[in-house]
């Protein structure tokens, strides 16, 4: 595939980068964390902050995929059974379900 370059217009100043060795990273844009009735919406948190920024995001994503960038999604998930937070904090690192080990 051949190089494309783009100028993207930013402050403190303009850069350009090569669309096809460029990837834009989303991470953690879910419903849990930001649409009613998700997770955080149904835990009591307020949302409206991660609502006010979906269509700002999704305009952007809209500008990348048409300059020929890739679009990755990086999401949070559980795997049953361990499908307890305190098995990432603790087992999954090390590579073993015995926090401190």
């Amino acid at each position: 595939m051949a190089s494309k370059s783009v100028k993207i217009e930013a402050r403190p100043e303009s850069i350009t980068i090569d669309s096809h060795r460029t990837a834009a990273l989303v991470v953690d844009m879910q419903n849990d964390f930001g649409a009613k009735g998700g997770m955080f919406d149904r835990a009591g948190i307020d949302i409206s902050v991660i609502r006010s920024v979906v269509e700002p995001t999704a305009r952007v994503l809209t500008a990348l995929r048409q300059a020929g960038i890739t679009v990755v999604y990086l999401k949070m998930g559980y795997r049953e059974p361990r499908a307890n937070p305190g098995y990432l904090e603790y087992g999954h690192r090390r590579g073993t379900d015995t926090p401190g080990r």
